[in-house]
Parts: structure tokens; C-alpha cells; sequence
């Protein structure tokens, strides 16, 4: 920002650069409220816009033994948005990661039943459930 105030000029702390010269550590001290990124209302949002919330899904996927068939309808619906989801290009691996499920496990079986249920041609996303 020396020569022109209305430009911004990268700052890096080592090889001679205006960090150097002015005792600038790159982006190391306080953040400007714009920088900061409140977790909950993130989470909150993007459970918004998925349309279940991360627990629904742990509680769907996570281990074995007989769901109702609440469960099964809203594992149906969690299937339904992963494989949209794929279909859009959407990093389902880091998804699963992000919302604690076994990625391997999971992203695979959802997937397959989704594409099952998409091709069977049923408009009830709760359809698909076994």
C-alpha cells in the first residue's frame, strides 16, 4: 500500500520483503471482524441449506441393528441429498469428514441406494428406504 492507498500490496514476513521492513507478520496478530468465521452459525447454515442437521446423519449411519422407520425414511432423504450432492460435484468425502461419519462406509452404501432408488424411478426420496 505504499504507492497507491487503494491498492493492497502481499505481505510475506521473510526475503526482503515490506513485511521485513516494516515488522509486519503475515496475518498472525488480530483478525479484522470480516476475517473471523463463528463456527456455529457456519454449522448452522450448512446444516440449513443440507436440509438435516450432522447429528440426524451420525445417528442414520452409525452402526448396525434394526431402524424404525423414521430412521429409515430420513436415511433415504440423507442418501437422496449425498447423491444430488455427488451429481452437482461436491466433495462428499470431505463432507462426511466434516460431519463425523465413516466416509468409506457410508458415501458408498448411500450412494448405491440413492442411485437405486433415482433409477427405480421413485419421486419419494423415503421411498428407497428397505
Amino acid at each position: 500500500m505504499l504507492d497507491n492507498p487503494d491498492s493492497w500490496r502481499i505481505v510475506g514476513p521473510r526475503n526482503g520483503s515490506y513485511g521485513d521492513r516494516c515488522g509486519l507478520v503475515a496475518h498472525r496478530g488480530v483478525l479484522h471482524p470480516d476475517d473471523y468465521v463463528d463456527q456455529d452459525v457456519l454449522r448452522a447454515l450448512v446444516e440449513h441449506e443440507l436440509g438435516f442437521t450432522y447429528e440426524q446423519a451420525r445417528s442414520v449411519y452409525r452402526g448396525r441393528g434394526r431402524r424404525t422407520a423414521a430412521q429409515m425414511a430420513l436415511r433415504a432423504r440423507i442418501d437422496a441429498r449425498f447423491y444430488d450432492i455427488r451429481r452437482a460435484g461436491g466433495n462428499l468425502e470431505l463432507l462426511a469428514r466434516v460431519i463425523g461419519i465413516d466416509r468409506k462406509k457410508v458415501i458408498g452404501g448411500a450412494l448405491g441406494r440413492a442411485r437405486h432408488a433415482s433409477q427405480a424411478g421413485r419421486s419419494d426420496p423415503g421411498a428407497c428406504a428397505k
